[in-house]
């Protein structure tokens, strides 16, 4: 009698357990479904970057989704470059954006504009590049770049992330504006 008690106590335990396991099975190959697609969304993003406790650039979206190769904005991605004093020194935005990891290259589009706050000048396009560790951005798109008595219109770009210099190039015309 106490044979069968064991035995029977055994089969109960093994059984247990595997039901127990069966889920954790599907938990698992959940979870890295979920690493196929992607994370949840996230929402209100503002990032700011400090370097010594002082702000390089701040980073803000409504909306971010994280994918294991890339970083979606859909509904648009401003990022503000600050000054060495603190200040801000220009501003990118655009209606989209994403974050290619592997080329750490954020590309911004539809609606692009890149402003220098101190100088009025700025730049508007369909799509920019922006490489944050050579502090450059870049595009091959059609743009026009806005001063205080002039509008220069070209394709394709390369200028400093803070709008102090840059060189279009293939320029198409200067429009002279009227005082």
């Amino acid at each position: 009698m106490q044979r069968y008690r064991v035995c029977a106590l055994g089969f109960f335990g093994l059984s247990l357990l595997s039901c127990l396991s069966e889920p954790l099975r599907d938990q698992d190959s959940f979870l890295k479904s979920m690493e196929k697609v992607g994370n949840p969304l996230s929402k209100g993003i503002n990032t700011l970057i400090t370097q010594n406790g002082e702000p390089i650039l701040r980073l803000k979206a409504s909306e971010q989704i994280v994918y294991p190769e890339e970083i979606l904005f859909p509904k648009g991605l401003q990022v503000i470059f600050y000054a060495k004093n603190g200040q801000v020194q220009s501003r990118l935005k655009g209606k989209r954006g994403s974050f290619d990891k592997k080329k750490t290259l954020y590309t911004v589009s539809c609606g692009v504009r890149l402003e220098n706050i101190n100088t009025k000048e700025y730049l508007l396009s369909q799509e920019l590049i922006w490489n944050p560790h050579q502090k450059k951005v870049y595009t091959d798109s059609a743009l026009s770049i806005h001063t205080q008595d002039e509008v220069h219109v070209g394709e394709g770009l390369m200028a400093s992330e803070d709008f102090e210099s840059y060189h279009i190039l293939r320029p198409k015309g200067t429009v002279i504006l009227a005082e």
